[in-house]
């Protein structure tokens, strides 16, 4: 029969793998999800602005200045939109990259894990011989 401690390892390896994959894979794909979709949503709004500052009557009336300078302020307001709608996307689309990867790293410790509860071994153990059943 094992000891007692590598019982209790054994049952905190097995929680430990539980919760990888029951809650931290799942949490860490929906975020790399979400952050895609908000990078989406905030790029496609960003540029619907864009747009409306491209006219340049309505900024002339907003600001009361004379047609050249709204022209002028609406082509520079509407690039420098676009720019952050492009800077806003590419960092989203990076989390979105690193939580996915890290969902890997946690899939891949779990299955490890799993592995090594199945043969009875323990993880900080390399080589270790199965446990007698």
């Amino acid at each position: 029969m094992p000891p007692p401690e590598a019982a209790a390892d054994r049952s905190a390896r097995a929680t430990e793998a539980r919760v990888l994959r029951g809650e931290r894979v799942p949490q860490l794909v929906g975020m790399s999800v979400a952050a895609r979709l908000l990078g989406a949503e905030l790029s496609r709004q960003l540029a619907a602005d864009a747009r409306a500052a491209l006219d340049a009557a309505a900024l002339q009336e907003q600001l009361g200045c004379d047609e050249v300078t709204a022209k002028t302020l609406a082509a520079s307001i509407a690039a420098w939109i676009l720019d952050r709608a492009r800077g806003i996307a590419a960092r989203c689309e990076a989390r979105a990259d690193e939580w996915l990867g890290q969902a890997h790293r946690v899939e891949g410790r779990a299955e490890v894990l799993e592995e090594l509860l199945g043969r009875g071994r323990s993880i900080d153990t390399p080589g270790a011989t199965p446990a007698a059943e």
